[in-house]
């Protein structure tokens, strides 16, 4: 399992993923639509759908719940506590925006 967690951060170090985006996968998570997080976070509509679309490409995900799933399975996400929420773990590689843990993960 250890093993697992470190793989884990090496992909999560070479992913080009925002904090603000991850915030704002979050909220999809959650069951809001691009409106609502909109209104949410005070960004368009369009900004919504950007960072989601962004975040698909990085992860290569086909879809929302796709999205949702790998970012769960992945650590992007703290699914421990539900609805999801972002995890913190941003390492500041690319002006605190990053999302990879530079720290060893441990297990839980």
């Amino acid at each position: 399992m250890s093993t697992f967690r470190n793989a884990r951060t090496q992909w999560r170090c070479e992913w080009k993923v925002s904090a603000r985006q991850v915030e704002v996968l979050a909220l999809v998570s959650q069951g809001l639509n691009y409106e609502e997080v909109g209104a949410r976070l005070r960004i368009t509509t369009h900004t919504v759908a950007h960072h989601v679309a962004a975040m698909g490409r990085v992860l290569a995900a086909s879809n929302r719940p796709a999205l949702v799933a790998i970012a769960i399975t992945t650590g992007l996400l703290d699914a421990e506590h539900w609805p999801a929420v972002p995890s913190g773990k941003l390492c500041g590689r690319l002006g605190g925006s990053c999302a990879c843990s530079t720290s060893r993960i441990e297990p839980r």
